[in-house]
């Protein structure tokens, strides 16, 4: 819960705060089929085919329900990289390496890239966003 002039706010529960002005509200995690695996190790890879025909999404991997389809248990085959990001963002594997594609790691940030290929999000390998306190209205 968050006071603002008078005001009480209550966080849904994939939000938390970061900091005193900051709030961190997480997308849902991407579904897998699987616990464990080297696709989740420090972060998460997944497959993306983004289409523009169906404004809805109807996949099972989906994030939100807009333009993309995500299969979550896949890893590159020729991913021969030792040392992954930590960094925030969101990476591209592309001609055998991982490049940072956007330094955001929101949904947002995700669907205007528009790329089909392997993604890599480090850490908590979900897609978030920050929102400052003083914003709230």
């Amino acid at each position: 819960m968050c006071k603002k002039d008078k005001s009480y706010f209550v966080f849904d529960t994939n939000c938390y705060l970061e900091n005193d002005s900051v709030i961190i509200a997480y997308a849902p995690p991407l579904k897998s089929d699987s616990d464990t695996g080297s696709f989740q190790k420090n972060g998460i890879w997944f497959y993306s085919e983004h289409y523009e025909d169906n404004k809805k999404g109807n996949s099972v991997y989906s994030v939100s329900d807009v333009g993309a389809k995500l299969s979550v248990d896949s890893v590159p085959k020729s991913l021969k990289i030792k040392q992954l990001p930590k960094s925030e963002g969101i990476y591209f594997f592309e001609n055998n390496t991982l490049k940072q594609i956007s330094s955001i790691q929101s949904e947002d940030a995700f669907y205007k890239l528009n790329k089909n290929g392997f993604y890599f999000l480090p850490n908590t390998g979900r897609l978030f966003e920050h929102i400052k306190i003083s914003s709230i209205e």
